[in-house]
Formats: C-alpha cells, sequence, structure tokens
C-alpha cells in the first residue's frame, strides 16, 4: 500500500477494536485499489491493515468499495469496523482466491465519523 500522510482528509473516522480505539484512515494500493488501514488513535501506529489487494479481481468493485480481509488477526476486527458505522458489508464477495476463500467486498459508508 502507498503510506498513508497525516493529511486527516484520509481519515475516515474512529472505531473502537480489541486493540484500543483506532482510526481508519483510508488510502489506496499500488493498483489504485482503495485500502483501509487501522491506526492507533494515540500514537498513530498501524495495528492493521483492513482491506487486502486482489488486484485480479479488482473490476468487481465499486466506488468506495474494497475487498476485506476477514481471517487471522482481523477476525477480531470485524465486527468493531461494522459496528462502528463507518462501513457496510455489501453482501458480495470475491470469487475463490489463491487463499481458498471468498473475499467479502465492503464499502465507506462517509468520512470522518465522530
Amino acid at each position: 500500500m502507498n503510506e498513508v500522510s497525516d493529511d486527516r482528509s484520509n481519515e475516515l473516522g474512529r472505531c473502537d477494536t480489541p486493540f484500543g480505539k483506532a482510526i481508519a484512515v483510508r488510502g489506496v494500493y499500488d493498483n489504485e485499489s482503495l485500502a483501509v488501514e487501522l491506526l492507533d488513535e494515540e500514537d498513530g501506529e498501524l495495528i492493521e491493515c483492513l482491506s487486502i489487494n486482489l488486484p485480479q479481481f479488482t473490476q468487481r468493485l465499486g466506488k468506495d468499495e474494497f475487498f476485506v480481509k476477514d481471517w487471522d488477526v482481523n477476525e477480531t476486527l470485524i465486527r468493531p469496523a461494522l459496528a462502528s458505522g463507518l462501513f457496510e458489508n455489501t453482501g458480495r464477495t470475491s470469487p475463490r482466491t489463491g487463499f481458498g476463500r471468498y473475499v467479502p467486498i465492503w464499502r465507506i459508508l462517509s468520512q470522518k465519523k465522530p
């Protein structure tokens, strides 16, 4: 993913996570697909990247949509991220990936929710 700058125009809003309060930040991957990172509210350090880049399926994404990594550590972030009101699950997924799974597609609802 391209580095996310300190420019607050990239900030989507805040959410609680099992790792503490986070700031959701919008970025882009090298192929221009949307990326979403969760940064620690206190020190700005990366908690986790909520999105995953699947360049072979980018054409399936609509405006403000991204693929969500919902396994490993990210599994614990799914409920709190959705509960934040910043995102919605579209109900769509990628085709089966090399990871052997169908990856959910989420949409950013709006930016800078309190």
